[in-house]
C-alpha cells in the first residue's frame, strides 16, 4: 500500500491495468475515501517503465495522475483507487486498490493558539 502526504502536491499516482492502452480512450481514475465523497480524475497514459514498489509497470499499460493543491484535504487516512479506459468499445478496470493520505487533520479539538 502506498502512502500520499496530503500536501505533497505533484506527486503521482498510478495504476497498472496490465495491458497495452496505446488505443484506450476514456481514461478515468477514482479515488474513494472511507469517508465523504469521491473524486473523479482524468489521468494521463504512463509512457514509459517505471518502478512502483517491489515491481515494475510496463510502458503504457499503467494510469497516472498528479496528485493537485488541496486534493485530499477533506480526509486524512484510507482510501481506495481505480482505474477504467475503453479498448475498442470494451471497458476494463482494476479492482479498487488501498492507499493512506497522511497528515495532520486540524480540528477545533486540536487546535490550540
Amino acid at each position: 500500500m502506498i502512502n500520499i502526504n496530503k500536501d505533497s502536491y505533484g506527486q503521482k499516482i498510478r495504476v497498472n491495468l496490465g495491458q497495452s492502452l496505446t488505443a484506450a480512450t476514456d481514461l478515468t481514475m477514482k479515488f474513494v475515501p472511507k469517508y465523504g465523497s469521491e473524486i473523479d480524475v482524468t489521468p494521463t497514459l504512463g509512457t514509459s517503465r517505471v518502478e512502483v514498489g517491489d515491481e515494475y509497470y510496463e510502458a503504457n499499460q499503467y494510469l497516472t495522475y498528479t496528485v493537485t493543491d488541496g486534493m485530499f484535504d477533506d480526509y486524512i487516512g484510507l482510501w481506495k483507487k481505480k482505474a477504467t479506459a475503453t479498448i475498442s468499445g470494451e471497458v476494463i478496470s482494476t479492482e479498487l486498490e488501498l492507499f493512506r493520505v497522511t497528515g495532520i487533520q486540524e480540528t477545533r479539538n486540536n487546535f490550540f493558539p
